[in-house]
């Protein structure tokens, strides 16, 4: 009895576990808000490359998609630190905690179950989303920030997916007057550090390269699948262990077949054999 009681309980462990971590406690609730706070979402969260937000509309002009694409972003992503997007995937966490940090130094990357990030995190999956609808673009690093930078018919934007504001055209005559409009509003004191980040061209520069931030996309997102696998398998053999708790026992063993008057003779006189020597 105890075994079967043991087992009912490891199952329903294994099933509660398995429903913990798929929702709770490693997804942050982020409240719906407007900006300037940008550390809260106000739209859900992208459901991956082919979530419709992220996509060329048909029609759509390539400079009015990016602007469009960019508020996308900024509304499904808030702002936090690279640690706190990782904790929403307990597989990434675990890794991280185990010293995989090669894996999660950037923060989560996918643009599927990502909640929040750094700048430099919206800008790739923003960048990466360009890409994909044939438009140049790619994570640019200022100092101390990261935006996109994108050419659109022939003509270079930056466009900031943290903030919510662009395209800016890339026009020495224009972009400070466009940028200093665009962050006044929302960065407060970190305008004017930001407004000079842009216009310091000389030590600007891609934020790490397009083929390691996608590469590491891939891996996270792998590992995310393996996440979900192993949760399917943990209810799995939770089932398995509450059916056999639950299950009936075997019926006993048969009853012992009742002896012939020749066997009881047998069992009283010993073996045949003896039997025929007492008899000579």
């Amino acid at each position: 009895m105890a075994r079967r009681l043991v087992s009912i309980v490891v199952g329903l462990g294994l099933i509660a576990g398995a429903a913990l971590l798929y929702t709770e406690p490693f997804t942050l609730t982020l409240a719906a808000t407007s900006t300037p706070d940008y550390t809260s979402s106000e739209a859900d969260p992208l459901a991956g490359a082919d979530d419709p937000r992220l996509l060329l509309q048909p029609g759509e002009a390539p400079l009015a998609y990016a602007t469009r694409l960019n508020g996308e972003v900024s509304r499904a992503y808030a702002h936090c630190t690279p640690a706190q997007s990782i904790a929403h995937s307990w597989l990434l966490s675990l890794l991280q905690a185990l010293g995989f940090t090669y894996i999660t130094e950037q923060g989560l990357l996918t643009s599927e179950r990502n909640l929040c990030g750094f700048c430099h995190q919206a800008a790739h999956i923003e960048a990466a989303a360009l890409r994909r609808e044939g438009i140049e673009a790619e994570a640019w690093g200022l100092i101390g920030h990261v935006v996109v930078r994108a050419t659109i018919d022939g003509a270079a934007y930056y466009i900031d997916p943290d903030y919510g504001v662009g395209p800016f055209s890339d026009d020495d005559r224009t972009l400070k007057a466009q940028i200093e409009g665009a962050y006044a509003p929302l960065a407060g004191t970190e305008a004017p550090r930001i407004v000079s980040s842009y216009l310091s061209r000389d030590d600007n520069a891609p934020y790490y390269s397009d083929a390691y931030l996608d590469a590491l996309e891939r891996q996270q997102a792998t590992l995310l699948i393996i996440q979900d696998l192993l949760l399917v398998l943990a209810v799995g053999v939770g089932l398995i262990c509450i059916w056999r708790g639950l299950r009936p026992s075997r019926a006993g063993a048969p009853a012992a077949e009742a002896p012939t008057p020749r066997k009881a003779a047998y069992a009283a006189s010993g073996s045949p054999a003896n039997s025929a020597g007492s008899n000579s």
